[in-house]
């Protein structure tokens, strides 16, 4: 038989083989699939991989006796017959009167000038982290707010760790737009709607968080936060009473805390 097994390098998926086949590495055959890669920017890392051939042992299963058969005592009864009629074959399909229409797919635009530019390096991103999107919508607003919109399922690794490599692909795209024109530029991209969804989970955190710290009149400091994720819970907060907020430490551990605003402590919201 042949079974896979992986690891972070071939040693770890070796000893991965013996865990589950119970042997030890002289037991068995193996060939390497597949060197561990560790990809660019931690996207398209790939595990170490061996094949394993091995002979799995069985057990012979005990032959069962049949139990004796209960004999029927000799007397009369009544023989049931059942009239059976075959089924009927329905010639047509039963047609249903509900029809679904099929949605309608958002109409491609054709990217020219520096829009075009910027779905272009953001290709060349992906080349090198060996990944494809599907589609890329870019948009640029009042001259200088890169807005990029993309979805694809490879993509799904960018959001990994909060986000953080969806970050490093708006940097590099805002640097290279910005010393290609000379000019500002801002880079914002949402990955198979990623950037909403953390918008919304982000809201929920600081309603609640501000809920408890009313309640308790004690601050609370929140996980370790991107930029983006600090804004995000900074800008929501503002809009809620008697509660302030501002961030502690350095990046990559930079924090938000959230803290009840006593009336002789008046003080804004720090966004940072």
């Amino acid at each position: 038989m042949e079974k896979l097994f992986t690891g972070k390098t071939i040693e770890e998926a070796i000893e991965a083989a013996c865990t589950d086949l119970g042997k030890s590495k002289e037991d068995f055959a193996y060939e390497i699939v597949e060197y561990p890669n560790k990809g660019f920017l931690g996207i398209g890392s790939k595990p170490a991989q061996i094949r394993v051939n091995f002979h799995e042992q069985t057990e012979a299963k005990p032959i069962r006796e049949k139990a004796p058969q209960d004999k029927r005592p000799s007397g009369s009864f009544e023989k049931v017959v059942r009239n059976e009629r075959p089924m009927r074959e329905i010639s047509k399909p039963v047609e249903s009167s509900v029809k679904f229409e099929k949605p309608l797919k958002k109409e491609k635009r054709i990217l020219e000038g520096d829009e075009a530019e910027v779905a272009k390096f953001i290709n060349g991103l992906f080349d090198l982290m060996k990944i494809k999107a599907e589609d890329i919508d870019v948009e640029i607003e009042e001259g200088k707010y890169i807005k990029i919109d993309m979805n694809g399922e490879e993509l799904s690794l960018l959001t990994r760790k909060q986000g953080e490599a969806i970050e490093a692909v708006q940097l590099m795209t805002s640097l290279y737009m910005n010393r290609k024109n000379e000019q500002y530029y801002k880079a914002t991209i949402d990955v198979n709607n990623f950037r909403e969804q953390s918008i919304e989970k982000l809201e929920r955190l600081a309603m609640k968080t501000a809920s408890q710290v009313l309640k308790t009149k004690k601050r609370v400091t929140l996980r370790p936060m991107t930029s983006f994720q600090r804004r995000v819970i900074h800008s929501k907060l503002q809009e809620v009473d008697k509660i302030t907020t501002y961030s502690v430490g350095e990046d990559p551990g930079r924090r938000v805390v959230v803290q009840y605003q006593w009336p002789e402590k008046k003080q804004a919201n720090k966004i940072n």
